[in-house]
């Protein structure tokens, strides 16, 4: 492929293969800081050439460039990956994974902070963090593969939660607070309920956690069980506020048999959650997250049960007074008749 020579916007005549050698000064531990801030200037305003990009956009390195670019920098990453630790007996594997994972935590924030300040104007600083994930998630699959304990297996997906999902925990969190935000400003009616309010609060967070979990599945096994960790968490604090709300509205409201419908709205809502956090668990023995949010639903169910039995215990009693009073009544009347 020739060579291909563009123009800065100062003048000063840049090459592919001369960018391409600035990148890797950058990328090479052996320079100095003065090295990488001349060069970064260079690659900076070799960045602002008018080319086309891979999404189609222009203002950024012609599309050659942009390729060898990438390349160049998922080499880089794949030669500074740690090497996975040796394999051993289950159970004995523990302080090497730890000490695995430090390391590449370590190199990888070594790393990043390193180069963020040369690369960030480039365009390329996203592509080279990518770069590490994608790199690494093959890795961490591997080591998920082998022959681990319950204590090194969550050790690994702990790890992988606390590194990859420090944002993403907001977004669900967010989107949860607003399932409670939208059923409280729009819900339900204790008197009637239509069917799509009866079911939308569990429906709308069933999605919310099984939409995080499958587009974890996409990239791999341990990001997958990273994320149910992670879900499952979400769940129990979503499950305590909404304890806690319909718990303060059964003390306000008096019940009748027209707001029936509300209390197995509970039920139903509060047995389909248990389900959904049994359902994301990556632990078969159910974690401790998992079994405070199984517990605290089931004692909000059992609670909604009990006022339904009273309620059908009044309605029951009201019916038998009221047969007692029609059958003393037409038995009287029959006495009336027989003595005239």
């Amino acid at each position: 492929m020739p060579t291909q020579h563009a123009e800065t916007s100062d003048g000063v005549e840049v090459s592919g293969k001369k960018e391409l050698d600035i990148l890797r000064t950058i990328l090479s531990e052996q320079s100095n800081p003065e090295d990488l801030h001349k060069a970064a200037e260079v690659l900076k305003r070799c960045s602002k050439l008018n080319g086309v990009t891979k999404d189609k956009k222009e203002g950024s390195f012609p599309q050659n460039w942009l390729c060898e670019s990438l390349q160049e920098i998922d080499q880089f990453v794949e030669n500074h990956i740690p090497t996975l630790p040796v394999e051993g007996p289950q159970g004995s594997q523990l302080k090497q994974l730890q000490d695995f994972l430090k390391s590449t935590q370590s190199m990888i924030c070594h790393e990043v902070l390193r180069l963020t300040p040369v690369l960030e104007d480039t365009g390329l600083l996203d592509h080279l963090i990518d770069s590490y994930s994608r790199h690494l998630f093959p890795k961490l699959d591997l080591l998920l593969n082998r022959d681990l304990s319950v204590k090194e297996t969550f050790c690994l997906l702990l790890w992988g939660k606390e590194v990859f999902f420090r944002y993403e925990r907001n977004d669900i969190s967010r989107t949860l607070q607003n399932i409670l935000h939208y059923d409280a400003q729009h819900g339900h009616n204790e008197d009637s309920m239509d069917e799509e309010t009866f079911i939308r609060l569990y429906i709308d967070v069933t999605q919310c956690l099984n939409c995080a979990i499958l587009d974890a599945k996409k990239v791999g096994l341990t990001l997958m069980h990273a994320v149910q960790i992670l879900c499952s968490e979400e769940l129990r604090g979503f499950a305590q506020k909404y304890v806690d709300t319909e718990n303060k509205r059964l003390k306000k409201l008096k019940f009748t048999e027209k707001n029936s419908v509300y209390l197995f709205w509970i039920i139903n809502t509060c047995m389909q959650l248990r389900c959904c956090a049994t359902q994301i668990s990556p632990d078969k023995n159910n974690r401790d997250d998992v079994s405070s949010t199984i517990n605290m639903l089931q004692k909000l169910e059992d609670k909604a049960s009990s006022i339904v039995q009273k309620i059908m215990t009044c309605l029951a009693k009201v019916c038998l007074d009221f047969f007692n009073i029609q059958y003393v009544n037409d038995h009287q009347k029959k006495r009336l008749l027989s003595c005239t």
